[in-house]
């Protein structure tokens, strides 16, 4: 497990996103007081261990030098609705797209905004994760629990965490580094419109953005929780 650990911890000199897959590993190692201890191979253990396996049988072995600067927010811009009966938007350039709350989804879903909010940062990397590869993104984020969570890569609540490590593995993928900040959600006005529909608002604070919305891919909905 050491071996294994130290591995990872090399790889992940190249790939920071992959830090967030570490965790594990090194919580499992301080359950050891001595090298010859047994260490026992937890369920979530073995879905890291899932994880990099996944990755590593895709990885063509070549990793480009992440840009030397971060993106400031003003090329990526996120929001959703806060209230939960709408649904989310995003955009990026002139790029942009929008989903409403799946009707199956329970009123604990709806009204758990931690939650809500993740979902279009994880739309937007799923969407967008190729044209950002190599990024360093700074993301403004009106929601102090989102920026939290996304800033240590991990939450408490089995649901957040169905979101979250789907996006990670995307960050891991596309080798994304995310750093949020915390922002007022008046001044997210763009992608405000969208989470609420609001087409005529929209296209008078975003002229620039397309006609047409870019489309949901459906290996996207997967991920999306049924908690």
């Amino acid at each position: 497990m050491q071996a294994l650990t130290g591995s990872l911890a090399f790889i992940c000199k190249a790939l920071p996103a992959g830090r967030a897959f570490c965790r594990r590993f090194y919580d499992s190692l301080s359950s050891a007081s001595k090298p010859f201890h047994r260490i026992r191979i937890t369920r979530e253990l073995k879905e890291d261990i899932e994880i990099w396996l996944t990755f590593l049988e895709n990885y063509n072995g070549s990793t480009p030098f992440p840009d030397p600067l971060w993106v400031p927010n003003n090329a990526l811009c996120l929001a959703s609705d806060s209230a939960g009966s709408f649904g989310c938007g995003v955009i990026f350039k002139n790029l942009w797209a929008y989903m409403s709350w799946p009707e199956e989804w329970s009123s604990d879903i709806r009204r758990d905004l931690t939650y809500l909010e993740l979902v279009p940062v994880a739309l937007a990397i799923h969407i967008w994760g190729e044209s950002l590869q190599s990024s360093k993104i700074v993301m403004q984020v009106d929601n102090l629990a989102v920026v939290h969570i996304l800033n240590n890569k991990t939450s408490k609540s089995p649901r957040v965490m169905s979101l979250l490590r789907p996006l990670l593995q995307n960050l891991l993928q596309f080798n994304i580094q995310l750093h949020c900040m915390h922002v007022p959600g008046y001044t997210n006005v763009i992608a405000d419109a969208i989470s609420r529909f609001q087409w005529d608002t929209f296209r008078q604070v975003a002229p620039h953005a397309d006609f047409y919305p870019c489309q949901i891919p459906s290996q996207f909905w997967p991920s999306l929780s049924l908690l």
